[in-house]
């Protein structure tokens, strides 16, 4: 967990979200510490609510649709579902990260 944490953590920072990016850090360090606070920060807003929540970042639209951003699109996805995973393990995850989670799923699987 505490790897993909990172390198969505990196991946925020690299298309311009510092906010989301420092909410992946302080989720980190709650991981690398084994702080049970990471569980009910993985299901706030900021991670799977609205419109400028981590879970609706599109790299692809923020980097121009380019092929190394389309591949960072599906690498958030991928990694979103990693926190989820974790999420359904330590958690009961928000009907919101379900939703996303099972979209995310449809669109790995369908290439988009």
């Amino acid at each position: 967990m505490v790897e993909a944490l990172q390198e969505l953590e990196a991946l925020l920072r690299r298309y311009g979200q510092p906010y989301l990016a420092n909410t992946v850090s302080v989720a980190t360090g709650y991981a690398l510490a084994g702080d049970e606070r990471l569980w009910p920060s993985l299901c706030s807003v900021e991670w799977w609510g609205d419109s400028g929540s981590i879970a609706a970042i599109e790299p692809a639209v923020l980097g121009g649709f380019t092929r190394d951003a389309r591949a960072d699109s599906r690498r958030l996805r991928e990694l979103m579902l990693t926190v989820y995973a974790g999420m359904q393990t330590h958690c009961i995850p928000p009907p919101e990260a379900r939703l996303m989670a099972n979209q995310f799923n449809k669109w790995l699987v369908s290439q988009i």
